[in-house]
């Protein structure tokens, strides 16, 4: 997408979502505008930086991890395979125990799953890619495994470019929300599930990490599994180059709190999920620019510790 349709698209959703929108790009804005001159009424300070380590926990069913959730009552993790065949359609997803243990399968039509999260009574499951036919995210009915209903981004339902962009999805429990992480325009946003219609959204950060992932949201907290590698793109060629990491967001007013480095040899976040404050990530094997299970821990589902 061309620098100009992004800006058309981000600033017809400001009107479109109106002051919250406003107010919380405003912030987003002061904080990426802090290295402008000294007459910046927004300038503002880095956030502060971490390192953290990884531990792996165990394999995922598949061994192709792409989105990850906690369960909302407390019985382990949900897992969504990226590969469930040769062509990336008819993605799995699990519910495993917290020893990796299987608990639950749901075969569902998604194509390159990204994003997942539990909340509403319901499996949210982001499919990222394969054309209109497949992009969205399926609303799905825990219970029998059914589908509820295969929502569009509200941003732009009629363009699989945009569509097939979510990477992220996590609920918001306070507010019985869905926030998305749509990373072609590099923006968060709140959904309403009922009424499928953003009520709050703000900028990604792209000064620190280029690349974006999962999200996982904690006490207002956003957690996003990010990639530092090419200060333009974020791309690289294999796991030796570049190193995973994690930003922090403020999910009021957008700010990035706390950037937070993976230390060498750890391993690659692809999703993030946060439960009783214990970090989880996966590792798909499958990221952009590398051969695939180019990571030593592809399939890894894993604890993140900040040092």
């Amino acid at each position: 997408m061309s620098l100009g349709k992004r800006q058309f698209l981000i600033g017809g959703l400001t009107v479109g979502l109106g002051l919250s929108f406003s107010t919380a790009l405003q912030a987003q804005q002061g904080y990426q505008g802090r290295t402008g001159g000294a007459g910046n009424p927004f300038r503002r300070p880095p956030p502060p930086t971490r390192q953290a380590k990884t531990t792996v926990l165990f394999q995922s069913p598949e061994g192709h991890p792409n989105a990850i959730a906690s369960d909302e009552h407390g019985r382990g993790l949900w897992i969504a395979e990226e590969q469930s065949n040769p062509d990336r359609t008819n993605c799995n997803a699990y519910l495993v125990d917290w020893n990796g243990r299987v608990l639950k399968k749901i075969a569902t039509p998604g194509a390159n799953t990204s994003g997942m999260a539990q909340g509403g009574g319901f499996l949210w499951m982001g499919s990222d890619g394969r054309g209109q036919e497949y992009s969205g995210i399926y609303q799905i009915d825990i219970e029998s495994g059914d589908i509820v209903a295969k929502h569009q981004h509200p941003l732009s339902p009629n363009l699989p470019s945009i569509t097939s962009s979510t990477h992220g999805i996590a609920w918001d429990d306070g507010h019985k929300k869905l926030w998305v992480s749509v990373d072609r325009l590099d923006v968060l946003m709140r959904i309403d599930p009922a009424s499928w219609t953003p009520d709050l959204a703000f900028r990604l950060d792209t000064t620190y990490f280029a690349r974006h992932h999962g999200i996982g949201y904690d006490k207002g907290l956003i957690w996003d599994a990010s990639y530092k590698s090419d200060p333009t793109t974020g791309r690289s060629s294999g796991h030796t180059e570049g190193h995973g990491g994690l930003a922090k967001y403020d999910a009021t007013s957008g700010e990035t709190v706390l950037n937070v480095d993976f230390v060498p040899g750890s391993a690659d976040p692809h999703a993030v999920t946060v439960h009783g404050g214990v970090i989880y990530c996966c590792d798909s094997g499958l990221h952009p620019g590398w051969p695939d299970s180019d990571s030593p821990t592809t399939g890894a589902i894993f604890r993140v510790e900040l040092i």
